[in-house]
């Protein structure tokens, strides 16, 4: 066997009192000999929070990035929270310089209590090529 990639992932998530929730998040990564579908991807690194339309690969890369769940509404059929969000990942590509990929943005998310169907709308600003996206989704995990 010969190890292609070593990842380190970490995350703190501080709860207040009335469940709103602050997080912080942290993740590297190196590959070693790998193949160029398998080198590290940005898309990778950073937390699933945003919509990105492109990536980085590279050997090396380290990310980090936070959010805050604010609960807007808490009813008996369900519970909506706003999450604002902002993430950052850097990639060592094969010449050893770091190329940032980074956005920020805000899923607004409507959770039905007796059964596990979320509903999301997201918002990305890409901070790398100042896109804008929208997204919207049904089910899953957000």
């Amino acid at each position: 066997y010969e190890i292609q990639k070593l990842a380190l992932s970490g995350n703190y998530i501080l709860e207040f009192k009335n469940r709103h929730r602050f997080a912080l998040f942290a993740k590297t990564q190196q590959a070693y000999k790998a193949p160029f579908s398998n080198l590290i991807e940005s898309s990778d690194m950073l937390f699933g929070l945003g919509i990105y339309d492109r990536e980085q690969r590279g050997k090396r890369g380290y990310s980090f990035g936070s959010s805050f769940t604010y609960f807007l509404m808490r009813k008996k059929a369900g519970l909506l929270s706003l999450m604002p969000f902002y993430e950052q990942a850097f990639i060592n590509s094969t010449d050893n310089r770091y190329t940032s990929h980074s956005g920020t943005g805000a899923i607004l998310t409507y959770q039905f209590l007796h059964i596990y169907l979320p509903i999301s709308l997201n918002y990305t600003y890409n901070l790398s090529d100042s896109s804008h996206h929208v997204g919207f989704k049904i089910g899953g995990h957000f």
